[in-house]
């Protein structure tokens, strides 16, 4: 998975935390085996929901994989116990097995609420990241468990065109969707600042390359392919070993060529 992908799922997480009836009951990835899940809880369950990418796609630039706009499936799985849903107590009504169909529409609602409105730092976060939505489905789902109970279950899927994967070796303050991620994830402090120094080092790395060497390496160029752009050296060799900059020129030689050799 994409660099990209990860974050996409860590900031719908994030800007779906609290925002609806799951509450905290958010995963990073499809639940398997739901079961275990909502069967070990007590007589009321909130929902839970899943967060994933299920596939993604972007344009390639010679063999530059990077740097270009992204299309992306992401996924919002809702799920239902078959007992009654624990609901806050400002709601004046039940809902529980026999009100499946209700209870994921109501859920799905919220989590669309969730991803548009609001003025929290993951919801800028989530708009920074996510250009446009070209489309939205829903699937309903029945996930058969022991003894022939079911689980109720929404599949939201969201096909949305998001930023590029981030090319390598650029500084995470020059980007300003990930600088945006990485100053909100360190404002939540915890574990959250390590996922902000494992991005940042992804981003960063390899980190003291020459502009002509991120050049080189991003797009994949060969020598002669770097010639070609008049980016890079006039002669590889004239490279200092420390800064791996190009030597400046100090002298031009001109000469005459009569062509008799």
């Amino acid at each position: 998975m994409s660099l990209l992908n990860q974050a996409l799922v860590y900031i719908t997480h994030y800007a779906l935390e609290g925002r609806t009836w799951a509450d905290t009951n958010i995963k990073d990835q499809p639940i398997d085996p739901i079961g275990d899940l909502l069967q070990g809880a007590g007589d009321r369950q909130k929902p839970v929901l899943a967060v994933y990418v299920e596939s993604a796609r972007s344009p390639v630039s010679d063999r530059a994989t990077q740097g270009q706009k992204t299309t992306v499936n992401l996924k919002v799985f809702v799920y239902i116990s078959p007992k009654k849903m624990d609901l806050p107590e400002d709601v004046e009504f039940e809902l529980d097995g026999t009100t499946a169909g209700l209870s994921l529409n109501l859920v799905g609602r919220q989590v669309d609420a969730a991803l548009h409105h609001g003025n929290s730092d993951w919801i800028a976060v989530w708009r920074k990241f996510i250009l446009s939505i070209a489309e939205r489905r829903v699937q309903y789902i029945l996930v058969e468990i022991e003894d022939n109970v079911r689980i109720p279950a929404m599949e939201i899927t969201y096909e949305c065109e998001a930023i590029p994967d981030p090319e390598f070796g650029v500084a995470i303050e020059n980007l300003k969707a990930w600088s945006l991620l990485d100053a909100a994830l360190r404002a939540d402090g915890g574990q959250k600042v390590a996922l902000a120094d494992l991005f940042k080092a992804m981003i960063e790395a390899p980190e003291g390359l020459a502009g002509w060497e991120n050049l080189m390496q991003n797009f994949g160029l060969t020598v002669p392919g770097l010639d070609a752009t008049g980016l890079g050296p006039y002669e590889h060799e004239a490279v200092d070993d420390e800064t791996h900059e190009p030597v400046p020129l100090s002298s031009v030689t001109t000469g005459w060529d009569d062509g008799s050799e």
